[in-house]
């Protein structure tokens, strides 16, 4: 689509090693950009963000873990409208032969591909981690407005947020009455406004690459302060009771938009659960529940309340599962070997929801799954999992390489090789 008849091309950058998400995301394992949430890919919201904005040309900057990344984001498989994508990484000829190649902050990443952005008057800059229903054209529309009339380089979105979500946690702009940002406090004590910003940025090619050249590598730290010290720095926000925006960099967050999720918050938002009319089984009840739905619908023989589960769910006869969030392949099944059995695959993720602690019992939780404010009883723990805060029971065992962090033990627990 030609806005005002110019070029737009969307950047996504999903360079990052999501070190906050870690033990979800490890090197060799699983990229931030590939981690499944609800059921898709986490880079796959924001490219939604894209394709509903009529952009048709994409350019995605990969680095960590670059071959997985490549391999795991079927862009052109999913969305079938893109004139283009295209995986960009950085350059050799930015770096002495000595240098390890990197990205040296989110500027950088675009500024290393300009060569990439050749043909195209306008570009928004988009990240890989968030899940949000916000409208990019109308800030492609905004930063042309913007730049037009104002000379704004760069329109970054923002957000009108309670101003308790604010308080030490979000970028805080102040603005003047045609939206041009004149203060803005990182992570303030005392908010200055209801706006959050939220890490998007359009505005003309040539003077962003321009602008990224003489003020530094991060559009943060460097970027926008030097724009608004110029006068050139713009917004255009979304009022808050009509968008939902969640940065799920970290496990915290990324819990809470599954909760949001779940509680009916997030709208307009592409993901393959459904909250309800999921069909069970012989016995199976799901209660208040989102259960995915993507590669096959689910077998439900036991009992769901209060959670959120991941793609290819079976819950066998007997198995109760409650106030949990599990981000990944699940299925609980009885055998007779061993009566109930939990298995949560690489991505695992449980947590007290709505003050309800989570109990999993008779289990076998997967590798790198990462499971906190429970209570374990006879489970058995893989491969670099880490628990927090969890009472452990009798029976327990949990190979050596796990972490565990403030735990309760009230007896022995078995440490596994292997």
């Amino acid at each position: 689509m030609l806005y005002q008849g110019y070029r737009v091309i969307a950047f996504q950058l999903a360079a990052g090693d999501g070190a906050r998400l870690w033990p979800l995301v490890a090197s060799g394992l699983q990229s931030k950009a590939t981690l499944r949430f609800l059921g898709k890919r986490l880079a796959y919201y924001t490219i939604d963000r894209v394709e509903d904005a009529d952009i048709k040309n994409l350019i995605v900057a990969v680095k960590y873990d670059d071959i997985e990344v490549r391999k795991k984001l079927r862009i052109g498989e999913h969305y079938k409208g893109f004139d283009s994508v295209s995986f960009v990484m950085p350059k050799e000829e930015f770096f002495h032969p000595d240098e390890p190649l990197r990205f040296r902050g989110t500027a950088d990443a675009v500024w290393q591909n300009a060569d990439a952005l050749k043909g195209f008057e306008y570009a928004v800059v988009v990240p890989c981690d968030h899940v949000t229903n916000v409208d990019l054209g109308a800030l492609v529309e905004r930063a042309i407005f913007n730049h037009e009339k104002y000379g704004a380089v760069i329109t970054t979105a923002a957000m009108e947020k309670p101003l308790d979500e604010i308080k030490l946690k979000l970028g805080n702009p102040q603005l003047d009455q045609n939206g041009r940002v004149v203060n803005w406090k990182e992570k303030p004590e005392t908010p200055i406004s209801n706006l959050a910003a939220l890490g998007i940025y359009a505005g003309p090619v040539g003077p962003m690459l321009k602008a990224i050249e003489r003020s530094g590598n991060d559009f943060g730290r460097n970027v926008l302060k030097q724009l608004r010290e110029e006068g050139l720095l713009y917004c255009h926000y979304y009022p808050g009771h009509e968008y939902y925006w969640n940065d799920v960099g970290t496990r915290e967050l990324l819990l809470q938009a599954a909760r949001d999720y779940r509680e009916g918050r997030i709208k307009n938002v592409k993901v393959p659960f459904h909250l309800v009319n999921i069909k069970t089984r012989a016995g199976g009840i799901i209660e208040n529940s989102a259960v995915s739905t993507e590669d096959r619908q689910p077998e439900v023989y036991g009992v769901i309340r209060n959670s959120v589960l991941g793609y290819n769910t079976m819950i066998d006869q007997g198995v109760l599962v409650t106030g949990s969030i599990f981000v990944g392949d699940n299925s609980a099944k009885a055998t007779q070997e061993k009566p109930i059995k939990m298995k949560l695959e690489i991505g695992g993720v449980t947590d007290a929801v709505n003050g309800i602690r989570t109990v999993i019992e008779d289990a076998i939780i997967g590798r790198r799954a990462h499971v906190s404010n429970t209570d374990l009883h006879n489970v058995d723990v893989g491969r670099s999992a880490m628990l927090q805060r969890c009472t452990i029971k009798p029976g327990i065992g949990i190979r050596p390489d796990a972490q565990l962090y403030d735990e309760n033990i009230t007896s022995d627990y078995q440490r596994e090789d292997g």
